[in-house]
C-alpha cells in the first residue's frame, strides 16, 4: 500500500473549519478579527469625545464596543447610540432626520467605518443618500449632475458641514447654468428657492391658492404651470380669463371678455347665466339690464324714480320682496345693533338717499353729554352698544396711570362732565391742614399717583433717616402741627440751660435755630466752625 503523508484532505479542512470558528468565535465576542477588514477612522466630525473616545481608531481592537455577539438581542446600531446620545434621543423621540428614517438603525448603511484611518464617517453619495422630501426636505433627483455634467457631491451645496445649507448656493449655481432666466426668476418671485421647491422637479411647496391673488379651481389644476406661464414670467400674467381663453371664444368677442360672467373654471360646459347678468343680449345685441328692467317695471317702482333705474342694485328676479341691498356698500357699514334693526328704523318715510350716516342724526336724544363731548359718538362708543365705550384716556391731557387707572369715571366727572374737567390734584384731592400754605397746590411735586405716602419731599435738605433708625416720621419733628417749625428736643434730652451754657462757651448766642449750623445733625459742624478756622 502507498504511504499517506500526515497532512490529509480532511484533515487540512478540520483545521479550516476549527480556523474559522475560533475566528467568528472571536469577532462575536468582541475580541480582535482574525483579519480586519481595515482600521477605523481617525475623524472626528464634532471635535468632542464620545463615550471617553475621540474617535473611532481609539478603540481599534475593542471590536465589542461596537459588535455585539450573535447570541445578544443587541444590535450594532444599539451600542453605537451608548455614545451617539443625541441620535438616541432623535430616533426616541421621532425629530431630525435620524428619528424620519424608515429603519433608523441601520447605522452603517450611510456610516461605514473600517475605510482607513482618513476615511470619512458618512457616506457621501447622493444617488443613494436618503435625501427624500419627506426626510430631509428637498428630493436630490433632479441634482445628480451639474451644469457641466459632473456628478454633484454633498459638500457642492452643504458648504458648511451637512447640518447647515444657505439657500445663496442655489442661486450661485443657478446664475451660472441659467443666467437669463435665474435674473429674471429673482426678480419675478423673489431669492428664496426652497419656499417653492423641493426637488422634484415640480413646484411641491408652492401653493398657488395661498401665495397668489388667482386660486386654482377645476380644471386649472390640471393644467402645466408653461400653459399659463409661457415664457416662464409668473410675476406679471394676466388673471383675465381671455388673456388665454380667447382662442376658446365661441362667441367671437360678442358677450365681451368677462368669461366668468357665464362661465366657471370646473368647465366650459359648466354654464352658470342667470337674469341677474350685467348684460342682456335680445337679438344678438347687448342691452343694460337696468334699463330693461325700468323698461318693464316703471309703473311698480315705489320709489318714483329717486333711487334711478338701476333695479338690479337691489332686486332680483325671483321677486320684488328678494331684496338683495348690500348696506355694506353705502357710507354706513351696518354692524353691531344696526345690524337687526328695521330699514324704517333709520329710513323714516322711505327715505334712503341723502341721510346723514353720522351718529347724532339718529341718537341725539341718547346723548346723556347733553353735546358738551361734541357729535362724534364713535368715539367712545361702538354699533355693539352704548355700554361699550371704548374710550382712550391716554389721549386727553390727563393720561391715567397709578391708583388712578381703577377709580370710576364718574369720581372724577360728577353730574355727568367730561369736557372742562379740571386736572389740578386740589380739584380731587382737599390740601392737610398742616400743608395749608407751607406747601402750595402742587401736590405732584412730593406725592405720586401710585399712592399718597411716602411722599417724596425733594426739597428737604436735612436727612429724613437722622439718627440711622430709618426714616423719620413728620411728626416727631413738627409737633405743632405745622411743618414751618421744628424742634430737636423730642429726640435730643436738651437742657436749656446747659445748652445756653455750651454754645456761649463757644461764641454762640444765636442757637435757637439748629439747622442753621447742624444741617446734617452732626455735633461738629456748621457756621460757628468756619468762623473759628
Amino acid at each position: 500500500m502507498p504511504r499517506r503523508g500526515c497532512l490529509s484532505g480532511l484533515s487540512l479542512l478540520i483545521v479550516a473549519i476549527i480556523l474559522v470558528a475560533l475566528a467568528v468565535i472571536t469577532f462575536l465576542q468582541g475580541g480582535p478579527l482574525l483579519a480586519s477588514p481595515g482600521p477605523l477612522s481617525q475623524i472626528a466630525p464634532r471635535g468632542t469625545p464620545l463615550g471617553g473616545y475621540p474617535n473611532h481608531a481609539a478603540f481599534e481592537n475593542q471590536c465589542s464596543l461596537c459588535h455585539a455577539p450573535f447570541w445578544s438581542n443587541e444590535r450594532m446600531a444599539d451600542r453605537c447610540m451608548r455614545c451617539h446620545v443625541d441620535v438616541r434621543a432623535e430616533i426616541e423621540g421621532k425629530t431630525g432626520l435620524h428619528g424620519r428614517l424608515d429603519d433608523p438603525r441601520r447605522c452603517k448603511a450611510c456610516h461605514p467605518d473600517h475605510q482607513g484611518p482618513d476615511a470619512p464617517l458618512t457616506r457621501e453619495d447622493v444617488k443613494t443618500f436618503p435625501h427624500e422630501v419627506a426626510l430631509v426636505g428637498f428630493s436630490l433627483e433632479k441634482h445628480q449632475k451639474d451644469f457641466d455634467g459632473r456628478a454633484l457631491t454633498c459638500a457642492t451645496c452643504h458648504t458648511r458641514g451637512y447640518t447647515q445649507f444657505d439657500t445663496s448656493t442655489c442661486l450661485d449655481c443657478h446664475q451660472q447654468g441659467q443666467p437669463d432666466f435665474t435674473a429674471r426668476h429673482v426678480q419675478d418671485v423673489g431669492a428664496e428657492c426652497l419656499r417653492c421647491h423641493d426637488g422634484t422637479g415640480h413646484l411641491g411647496r408652492f401653493d398657488h391658492d395661498r401665495m397668489t391673488d388667482f386660486p386654482l379651481e377645476g380644471e386649472h389644476r390640471e393644467v402645466k404651470c408653461s400653459a399659463c406661464h409661457p415664457d416662464q414670467t409668473y410675476s406679471q400674467a394676466d388673471p383675465a380669463c381671455y388673456s388665454c381663453h380667447a382662442q376658446d371664444d365661441e362667441h367671437d368677442g360678442q358677450y365681451g371678455t368677462t368669461c366668468e360672467s357665464c362661465h366657471t373654471p370646473r368647465s366650459w360646459e359648466d354654464i352658470t347665466f342667470t337674469h341677474d347678468q350685467p348684460t342682456l343680449l335680445f337679438s344678438g345685441r347687448p342691452i343694460e339690464i337696468q334699463r330693461a328692467c325700468y323698461t318693464c317695471h316703471q309703473r311698480d317702482d315705489e320709489h318714483k324714480g329717486a333711487y334711478g333705474t338701476d333695479c338690479a342694485t337691489c332686486h332680483t328676479t325671483r321677486s320684488w320682496e328678494d331684496v338683495t341691498f348690500d348696506h355694506n356698500a353705502t357710507r354706513l357699514p351696518l354692524t353691531g345693533k344696526h345690524r337687526n334693526l328695521e330699514c324704517q328704523a333709520c329710513h323714516v318715510a322711505d327715505t334712503f338717499a341723502g341721510l346723514d350716516p353720522a351718529c347724532v342724526s339718529c341718537h341725539a336724544e341718547d346723548d346723556v353729554h347733553n353735546g358738551q363731548l361734541g357729535t362724534q359718538c364713535e368715539g367712545c362708543h361702538v354699533a355693539d352698544g352704548w355700554d361699550r365705550v371704548t374710550f382712550d384716556h391716554a389721549r386727553t391731557r390727563f393720561p391715567l396711570d397709578g391708583a388712578h387707572v381703577e377709580v370710576p369715571c364718574t369720581q372724577c366727572h360728577t353730574d355727568g362732565r367730561f369736557a372742562g374737567t379740571p386736572t389740578d390734584c386740589v380739584a380731587c384731592h382737599q390740601a392737610p391742614a398742616d400743608h395749608v400754605g407751607v406747601f402750595g397746590d402742587d401736590c405732584a411735586s412730593c406725592h405720586t399717583t401710585a399712592k399718597w405716602t411716602p411722599a417724596t419731599l425733594p426739597d428737604h435738605t436735612f436727612p429724613l433717616d437722622h439718627g440711622g433708625q430709618g426714616v423719620v416720621a413728620c411728626s416727631v419733628c413738627h409737633d405743632q402741627g405745622t411743618y414751618t417749625s421744628y424742634t430737636c428736643y423730642n429726640c435730643h434730652e436738651h437742657t436749656p440751660t446747659n445748652i445756653r451754657e455750651k454754645h456761649v462757651e463757644e461764641g454762640i448766642y444765636d442757637y435757637q435755630d439748629c439747622v442753621r449750623c447742624h444741617p446734617t445733625g452732626r455735633e461738629k459742624e456748621g457756621e460757628w466752625e468756619e468762623e473759628d478756622d
